[in-house]
């Protein structure tokens, strides 16, 4: 004779309290642009230019230039993210081992992991509605509560047409035509801005993808691409085009190209969102946790970006 075991659940050891954390992408955006700080409501951006008018030589004197101040106003809205838990739901399965002895549980009872894990998808929603946030509600849920860059660049109708060859919505960004896309975007960019420092193609990992591929396709022995495929940074080939993938344009077949200190990010304060309260509520016996903040986008000088978005 022999064991028969046939009719139980194989065994699985969940003894282990150490919670892992799935694989977040972080926000990479608000780590590039500028972060205006002290907006509790709106706050004007202060422009400043001035013309020069070339004249004869002559020993008049005759004023024709012209010094323009003018502003451009980041507008932040109140957003918040709050969690009622209840300790005592974990009582009846293997989270027990998390709780403390007895039957009071405070703040102290949730796992570390609970507040990085929070914290970190809340990077990971910010850096999608920096970019496709949209306040008057038509983005759907973490969209609508604030203006991100798509809308701004959208609304100001100033920027640049980076699609010059016209590609379409049937074509699309794929691994065949990315390089070509880019070149193109580069050889519409603003000669004022061409050789800023700063200057950055923001994409979509999606259209990124495609690219690295296509540069590898295209035969570019003497371009590395490995390390720019975990960086999601890369140098376009021949200029100093600075390509950087984002996930907040993922899936949105848009390309926005700019100085990174033309493109703004208002909030209240540094910390805002760096930090997550949580407290017992002995009313009743729940764990809450609660984070806010103020967020807004602006860019001061629309006309200086080029944007791309597939023809219809």
């Amino acid at each position: 004779m022999s064991f028969v075991v046939s009719s139980l659940t194989d065994y699985v050891d969940q003894s282990s309290t150490d919670l892992l954390l799935p694989a977040v992408s972080q926000g990479k955006t608000a780590t590039i642009v500028n972060l205006q700080a002290g907006v509790k409501s709106s706050a004007a951006l202060q422009l400043f230019d001035s013309t020069v008018v070339f004249q004869d030589d002559s020993c008049a004197f005759a004023g024709s230039a012209a010094t323009t101040f003018s502003q451009r106003d980041i507008v932040v809205e109140g957003v918040k993210v709050q969690e009622v838990l209840c300790p005592k739901d974990l009582e009846a399965k293997w989270t027990q081992l998390l709780l403390s002895a007895g039957s009071d549980y405070n703040e102290a009872d949730i796992p570390a992991a609970y507040m990085d894990i929070k914290m970190q998808r809340l990077q990971d929603a910010l850096e999608i509605a920096d970019w496709q946030g949209e306040d008057a509600g038509a983005g759907g849920a973490n969209l609508d509560k604030y203006d991100g860059f798509l809308h701004i660049i959208d609304t100001a109708a100033a920027s640049v047409d980076g699609n010059v060859d016209a590609v379409t919505v049937a074509t699309g960004i794929t691994s065949a035509n990315a390089l070509n896309i880019v070149q193109g975007i580069y050889s519409v960019v603003p000669e004022a801005v061409l050789n800023s420092d700063d200057l950055i193609c923001f994409m979509g990992w999606d259209a990124y993808r495609a690219l690295i591929i296509n540069i590898t396709d295209t035969n570019f022995f003497h371009y590395v691409t490995d390390d720019s495929a975990r960086t999601g940074e890369l140098m376009l080939p021949g200029t100093n085009l600075k390509v950087v993938a984002v996930s907040g344009l993922t899936g949105t077949n848009r390309i926005i190209t700019s100085r990174a200190s033309n493109m703004y990010i208002g909030m209240d304060a540094m910390s805002d969102s760096d930090g997550i309260k949580m407290w017992e509520s002995l009313d009743d016996q729940n764990v809450k946790s609660s984070i806010n903040f103020k967020r807004g986008t602006q860019v001061a000088y629309p006309a200086e970006i080029v944007e791309f978005t597939l023809v219809p």
